[in-house]
């Protein structure tokens, strides 16, 4: 039972954890996003 109670914890923190990089690489290009338009921008004027 124990054991059992562990695995499922430890694939629940996994899929957690898989999550929040998906999710932190997401932000990230989003902010990437802004910043080449921000630049291209500045050049562009």
């Amino acid at each position: 039972m124990m054991t059992l109670k562990s695995s499922r914890e430890n694939r629940l923190f996994n899929s957690s954890s898989k999550q929040k990089q998906e999710y932190d690489f997401f932000k990230h290009s989003q902010l990437l996003r802004a910043w080449i338009c921000k630049t291209q921008f500045s050049i562009n004027t």
